[in-house]
């Protein structure tokens, strides 16, 4: 269907999909207004209609990337909402989505990493309005177990930045580099890794 009888939510929703694939081929620094015109196949003055800065079209692709994972798992919240389930259950959840992102969406992973790289703006909106909110769903996870006296008295801060460490590594080296010591094992894997991780953290029982 032409561009110009779709409605301008559709028309924008294009601008967006075509704005991920040519700024996760090419970096945010490498893709022209006039390149994302033709790309879409509108004009210029069309593609301002919708965005008139780029940082707007920026804080349009996070919205569209934000509200994709949200439809997915729900809001960050729901990872850890049933807190009376088994520690292992929680975390091995936790870490199978964490590993889906990746897998599932390349082309977020290469703009964060475009954004890293190039010194840009886009990575910062991105974790202010995702990954911060999942970073601290998971410190409180943790900081209630710990004051339960089921996990030793460590920093949440480091018991959540170990674990995403841990499990985001893992994530986008199989995913960008296509490196897997266990391949077709990855849930086997995460959840020897997620045991390992569980270990460290039990509190002793005298």
């Amino acid at each position: 269907m032409a561009l110009s009888r779709l409605s301008a939510a559709d028309r924008k929703q294009a601008i967006v999909e075509s704005a991920i694939r040519l700024f996760s081929e090419k970096g945010f620094h490498g893709v022209t207004t006039r390149e994302l015109a033709l790309a879409v196949g509108v004009s210029e003055p069309v593609l301002y209609q919708h965005f008139q800065t780029k940082r707007e079209l920026y804080a349009g692709i996070i919205e569209v990337k934000s509200v994709e994972v949200e439809c997915r798992i729900g809001p960050p919240s729901c990872l850890v909402a049933n807190l009376d389930q088994d520690d292992r259950v929680i975390l091995r959840a936790l870490a199978l989505h964490i590993s889906s992102w990746y897998e599932d969406d390349p082309s977020l992973n290469r703009l964060l990493l475009y954004s890293a790289l190039e010194g840009h703006e886009f990575s910062d909106m991105f974790f202010a309005r995702h990954a911060t909110a999942f970073f601290d769903t998971l410190k409180q996870y943790f900081e209630h177990r710990i004051e339960q006296g089921v996990f030793r008295g460590l920093d949440a801060v480091v018991c959540a930045w170990a674990f995403l460490g841990m499990i985001s590594h893992h994530s986008m080296t199989r995913a960008l580099y296509h490196f897997d010591p266990y391949p077709r094992q990855k849930e086997l894997l995460i959840t020897q890794m997620v045991d390992l991780f569980l270990q460290g953290l039990q509190a002793q029982i005298s």
